[in-house]
């Protein structure tokens, strides 16, 4: 996969976007949004791509980068794929 960032005022609006869209964590779908997570951050070595992000509460957040996705109901496969749908969906709006 290809890594993409985008520029700063793109990915600014894109979060502004995704906290709208998605008030709640879209992994447990009960706490409030309050970051974005890389679905593709550094993994297996591809660099960090600023168009597969989901909005996440700090709780799941952390399971995932400090815990185990063993603590969180969604896995790597599902938040993945949450991302990649967040960007189409976004592309989607902006057009």
């Amino acid at each position: 996969m290809a890594s993409k960032k985008i520029n700063r005022l793109e990915y600014k609006a894109y979060c502004d976007w995704l906290f709208s869209m998605y008030p709640y964590c879209q992994v447990c779908e009960s706490n409030l949004s309050q970051d974005v997570h890389h679905a593709y951050y550094g993994y297996f070595g591809a660099k960090r791509d600023d168009r597969y992000i989901v909005a996440i509460c700090r709780d799941c957040h952390y399971q995932i980068h400090h815990g185990s996705y063993s603590n969180i109901p969604k896995d790597r496969r599902e938040i993945e794929e949450i991302g990649r749908q967040n960007w189409r969906d976004y592309e989607a709006s902006v057009r």
